[in-house]
């Protein structure tokens, strides 16, 4: 079935929402699109158990290999933890990282 400039554009249901199917590329209508910062501020922040004492030890020791051997973990292990803290916490770097997570553990929301 050959595709006229008669047939309407289909609309397609993402995530409970509706959007106009474009040939190549979906967009979202700019009044309902948000930066990803933006949810992120909104929401509060859900560090695991895990990620929580492996922040609170690298506040302590600084150094991976230090944090690895006092929890038992491998040292690949705890570079993927902060790693996925930085993202939690929209941190660029180990620095942001540290001020971070001294407010957390001020806040008393660190072990």
């Amino acid at each position: 079935m050959k595709k006229t400039d008669k047939d309407p554009i289909p609309l397609l249901p993402i995530k409970g929402e509706i959007f106009q199917a474009h040939d190549s590329l979906f967009e979202r209508p700019p009044e309902k699109s948000l930066f990803l910062k933006e949810i992120r501020a909104k929401l509060p922040i859900k560090l695991s158990k895990r990620e929580k004492e492996c922040l609170s030890a690298y506040l302590d020791d600084f150094r991976m290999q230090d944090v690895a051997y006092k929890l038992g973990l491998s040292v690949r292990t705890v570079e993927f933890y902060l790693t996925n803290i930085k993202n939690k916490l929209d941190c660029s770097d180990k620095a942001e990282l540290l001020k971070k997570g001294y407010e957390l553990r001020a806040r008393d929301l660190l072990p």
